[in-house]
């Protein structure tokens, strides 16, 4: 089974890449995912605040550090960039 998604229009070739720092014990760590081309800006919303947390699918400080003693309030900071326009809404 082959399925495409066709698209046209603006922001329909810019990458979507959520993008977080998190502060632990004075110094910054930076961490990235890219989810390619033509990924809706709503949906990566999504995908960042319910699948993509720090210690289950994203390790900014190595993936043998004990996320449990990290806590919402060392995450400084988390942003999108890419396509910000959703044509479907």
């Amino acid at each position: 089974m082959l399925a495409i998604s066709t698209s046209e229009g603006y922001n329909c070739n810019i990458r979507t890449t959520l993008h977080r720092v998190v502060e632990y014990e004075g110094k910054e760590y930076y961490s990235n995912y890219d989810m390619g081309i033509n990924y809706r800006y709503s949906a990566a919303k999504y995908h960042m605040e319910y699948k993509w947390y720090p210690g289950f699918n994203d390790y900014p400080l190595g993936e043998d550090f004990n996320y449990d003693k990290l806590d919402e309030y060392q995450i400084k900071q988390e942003w999108i960039t890419g396509a910000f326009s959703d044509l479907n809404e």
